[in-house]
């Protein structure tokens, strides 16, 4: 237990070695989950998540281990289930230096990409009724009329100005 207590608050220990402890500590049943989390002043969660962490795979325990990649983002990684994108994206992590929100961003693309095999083999969508742009429109400032703003020209004019040239517009 003091070689437990002393390896765990050490100050050069990594995400992964304190998770590591936290597991071997548990699976020795040397204390429970309620006592780690009442000795570490954590919550009972958050000792479940540290070892939970090391069921992620290994490119990205290695990555958060060296410090290139925060526990935040890499969890959105560990959550790729495609072992050649994933690794794809850690590199990309390690290499730019990704946010949890990046990563989260790309880990929502990921699931919503079809599998290549569906992709492939999957008849194009029916051609239906075609649908047209939105072509943003406002109205004339004299006139009234609706136009496409592409037909209008800016002209920087003060409000008070705007309701004058209207009044003698409509008069």
């Amino acid at each position: 237990e003091v070689s437990f207590a002393e390896n765990l608050f050490r100050k050069d220990l990594s995400p992964i070695e304190l998770a590591a402890a936290i597991k071997d500590c548990l699976d020795q049943k040397t204390l429970t989950v309620d006592e780690l989390a009442a000795g570490l002043h954590r919550s009972c969660h958050w000792v479940q998540a540290q070892v939970s962490l090391l069921d992620w795979p290994a490119d990205v325990l290695e990555v958060i281990h060296h410090g290139k990649i925060s526990i935040a983002a890499a969890s959105n990684l560990a959550a790729v289930h495609d072992n050649i994108y994933r690794e794809f994206l850690v590199r990309q992590a390690v290499e730019n230096g990704a946010t949890a929100r990046a990563t989260a961003a790309w880990l929502q693309a990921w699931r919503s990409m079809a599998p290549a095999e569906e992709a492939i083999t999957r008849e194009p969508a029916a051609a239906g009724e075609s649908v047209q742009p939105a072509v943003p429109q406002a109205p004339c400032i004299v006139c009234a009329n609706v136009f496409r703003t592409d037909e209008l020209s800016h002209v920087p004019v003060c409000v008070h100005c705007i309701h004058t040239i209207r009044d003698i517009g409509s008069s």
